[in-house]
């Protein structure tokens, strides 16, 4: 996706301005009227709205709306593809950022040539900022490895196009004619509204996309054979494994159809390894279907576009037949066992290392009724205070961790809480030093609601008490008890924004027959109405709540799980977890080799104090001579 964002924003009163007037505002939305819904992969546009410097110009999962007839008033673009894995428009997005103006010109103007040559009609539009897209309608579903193929070899061909918004069938994003742009102005026509409404509607023929294909021949061949020179010769079946999720490779390969950097040669060995991986997590060939109709795996379904509509599910059943006996000619080495992806539902690992022999030092029984009676009366005590307690910015982050230790507590049946900050931090969405800082200011208050037991525990993690602050114990006791779990942040909130996590829970609450409006929300959970406002629509644009008469309403049949897969928030959850791993064993490296030299356990000034950090690169000598100051004899 491209905001042209090579360019900076202009000063007020430059002429990147001045196409405002020329091209106003009613002809931009006249634009949009006649060809956002005709270029879009799916009826989906999202909004460039977000304000702070360090995401100006991103185009956010949370400000998603459905696309209408009406002009957004901030900058928005649209899907290329569809839910399925196909698109019926070719987008190609020429930018400045890799060439000049006039570079970007030529190009398109060389562009357009071959597209009429190969017997086709574009349509092209310009931004304030001198980018140029050209949109090529077809009649027929193009699969996404076909699309970005042939975008691929028009790249090669004309260097000023920028392949980003062809790359990702969920993301891949692009402006159309009449969108306002972030620097000011909209995104102009070239020529007529009129015969651009033409082209969006009869579209072009097979046999356009068929001589464009043998246009760039050359370009695709040699694409094609470096593709298959840089690939491994990998088995094309996946190992089978006995977890929970599919391997986060073949889960990417499914969600975006991209093979480029795999070991999978072509599509039909890239899907028989998803259905094995899909088979051997336990998944049925229900909610594979279901997972490439809804999108989710649209890259999956995209690979079975090369059948007819009325073979794809027999092709689909054969495939899955075909994985399930590779699964039962190859059994997991270790039965039992789990090699794949963690799954994300379970709470987060324990990643403060290894349990001590002895077990946690946390006094009292776990899981017994009086310990669950304290842990609701905590909870309820938090539902009292932590609005007056914790406003402003930081306020629902700290609100978050207090649920991430609620729900450790409840999982565990006990009140003291020995998970490390890198757990909670996976539990919460947000950086383990975020976390870290928080903890210290929660434990340091007056009447709080955790206490620090005992820190500095080598490879455990410090240990915790949940308590019920003074102020509130009476009123906490007398409360009724709310029904359901105590939650940390559920994975698909990452994606859609802690704020609509928190108006979810809300909502989750209430009685079948409670209605909430927007300005109800606002005062019950402590936030602007505005901000109440935007997260309402978030959940709205993903069924996950809808208005009624007298205000609004959980959707309880949208599944938030499936919801996660669709906005790929595995991927960020074990880059999170992988890059904890290796810190988690840097920290192993040096805690042992202390213990060894020195026969402490613990380095004078305590653990948390020690001054030294691990470079990814140490070896164990590295770590001797700089940690230690150990001496190499020659």
């Amino acid at each position: 996706m491209s905001e042209d964002s090579a360019h900076p924003v202009p000063a007020t009163g430059q002429t990147r301005y001045d196409l405002a007037e020329n091209y106003p505002h009613s002809e931009a939305a006249h634009a949009w009227r006649a060809l956002a819904p005709l270029l879009a992969g799916r009826t989906q546009a999202w909004i460039c709205k977000d304000s702070s410097s360090s995401r100006r110009g991103q185009y956010l999962r949370r400000n998603m709306r459905k696309l209408t007839d009406t002009l957004p008033k901030y900058p928005a673009a649209v899907p290329l593809y569809s839910n399925n894995g196909t698109t019926k428009t070719l987008v190609i997005d020429l930018d400045t950022g890799k060439t000049s103006q006039a570079g970007v010109n030529r190009d398109l103007a060389n562009l357009a040539a071959l597209v009429t040559e190969a017997g086709g009609d574009l349509i092209t539009d310009h931004s304030p900022a001198g980018g140029r897209h050209a949109y090529l309608p077809l009649q027929h579903e193009v699969p996404f490895h076909d699309a970005l193929l042939i975008a691929r070899a028009l790249a090669a061909r004309f260097p000023s196009i920028d392949l980003s918004p062809n790359y990702n069938l969920q993301t891949g994003l692009i402006r159309p004619p009449g969108s306002a742009h972030r620097g000011g102005g909209h995104q102009e026509l070239d020529g007529s509204l009129s015969a651009a409404h033409k082209i969006a509607m009869l579209r072009n023929p097979p046999a356009v996309w068929a001589a464009l294909k043998t246009a760039l021949a050359e370009e695709i061949n040699a694409f094609e054979d470096s593709s298959l020179r840089s690939r491994s010769v990998d088995s094309p079946h996946a190992s089978t494994t006995t977890s929970r999720s599919v391997r986060s490779d073949l889960a990417g390969i499914a969600r975006n159809g991209d093979l480029t950097g795999s070991p999978y040669k072509t599509p039909s060995d890239a899907r028989q390894a998803i259905l094995v991986s899909a088979a051997a997590a336990g998944m049925t060939l229900q909610q594979v279907r279901l997972r490439m109709h809804n999108g989710i795996w649209a890259g999956l379904a995209a690979f079975y576009h090369r059948y007819k509509p009325a073979q794809q599910p027999k092709s689909l059943q054969y495939d899955w037949d075909r994985a399930q006996q590779f699964i039962r000619d190859h059994p997991p080495k270790k039965p039992g066992s789990s090699h794949g992806d963690i799954s994300h539902t379970s709470k987060p690992p324990h990643t403060a290392g290894p349990p001590r022999a002895t077990g946690d030092p946390a006094p009292g029984p776990r899981g017994t009724p009086s310990e669950f009676r304290f842990l609701r009366e905590w909870w309820a005590s938090l539902e009292l205070l932590e609005l007056q307690r914790y406003p402003g910015r930081s306020g629902p982050n700290v609100r978050i961790i207090l649920r991430a230790l609620g729900q450790a507590a409840m999982s565990s049946g006990s009140r003291y809480i020995a998970w490390g900050t890198r757990s909670l931090a996976v539990a919460t969405g947000l950086d383990h030093s975020t976390v870290a800082a928080h903890l210290r200011t929660l434990r340091d208050e007056e009447d709080s609601f955790v206490n620090l037991i005992e820190d500095d525990r080598g490879l455990d993690g410090d240990l915790y008490e949940l308590t019920i602050p003074a102020s509130s114990q009476a009123a906490a006791s007398r409360r009724p008890w709310r029904a359901g779990k105590i939650r940390s942040l559920r994975p698909a909130f990452r994606e859609l924004g802690i704020h609509a996590a928190f108006v979810y829970e809300a909502l989750e609450n209430i009685s079948s027959t409670t209605r909430l409006t927007a300005l109800d929300l606002a005062r019950k959970l402590g936030l602007d109405r505005k901000t109440t406002a935007a997260a309402l629509d978030t959940l709205a644009a993903y069924n996950l709540a809808q208005r009624s008469r007298g205000g609004w309403k959980i959707v309880a049949t949208t599944s938030l799980s499936l919801l996660a897969e669709l906005l790929g928030v595995s991927d960020t959850i074990n880059a999170q977890l992988a890059r904890y791993a290796a810190e988690r064993q840097s920290y192993r490296i040096i805690y042992n080799a202390h213990a060894k030299l020195t026969g402490e356990t613990t380095p004078a000034g305590g653990w948390n104090n020690w001054p030294i950090k691990p470079d990814e690169h140490d070896t164990v000598v590295d770590l001797l001579q700089r940690c230690l100051g150990a001496v190499v004899l020659v």
